[in-house]
């Protein structure tokens, strides 16, 4: 029959054990220590002995991990670079849905409705300049005016009055500002006004 050992001796016991660990631990780990130093030292004579330059070999070690590390980090920082890119356009996208949205919601018209607009006011004020100057051009003393060119309008200008040159002067200030006919009028006007 096996005795049972009492609580007190089976505490004896692991502290016994406990105390054996402590003791030879740190005697180990100096032993394992010089084994790993040893071993170090032996490969290096190793190496040595084979006529590789350590120094040399470690450098190209050292270069060879540079040039893994940095290929590794380029491929993660890429990665990064492209999903942030992605993630920007995505952020594009749903704000100007969004703007859009509000646009709609209070009843804005879009950049491109605003376009389309503005092409259709010029449109509109071109036509309206085009009606304008031919009623401007109704009440003028030169028949069919805005269809004639510079060498028709000089020889004309002599046979009008002041008003007349100055109504043609408007018109032509107003509408197709030709420095020729300007300078022409001009001239009839002084002369008139010398002649007074």
């Amino acid at each position: 029959m096996t005795e049972e050992k009492t609580l007190t001796e089976r505490v004896q016991t692991v502290v016994e054990d406990t105390g054996n660990v402590i003791v030879t631990a740190p005697g180990k780990m100096v032993q394992a220590s010089r084994g790993a130093w040893n071993m170090t030292r032996e490969e290096a004579d190793r190496l040595l002995e084979r006529g590789v330059d350590l120094f040399e070999e470690l450098v190209e070690r050292g270069e060879k991990v540079e040039m893994l590390q940095t290929d590794r980090l380029s491929r993660w920082l890429k990665g990064w670079q492209k999903r942030g890119t992605e993630q920007m356009h995505v952020a594009e996208e749903q704000l100007e849905q969004r703007v859009q949205s509000v646009l709609r919601a209070m009843h804005l018209p879009s950049a491109d409705e605003v376009a389309h607009l503005d092409k259709e006011i010029d449109k509109i004020g071109r036509k309206l300049d085009s009606y304008l100057k031919e009623a401007e051009q109704a009440g003028l003393p030169i028949e069919g005016y805005a269809h004639l060119t510079v060498k028709e309008i000089v020889p004309l200008l002599d046979n009008l009055s002041q008003s007349q040159l100055q109504a043609i002067r408007d018109f032509e200030v107003t509408f197709d500002n030709r420095k020729t006919v300007l300078r022409e009028i001009d001239q009839r006007l002084q002369n008139i006004y010398v002649a007074a």
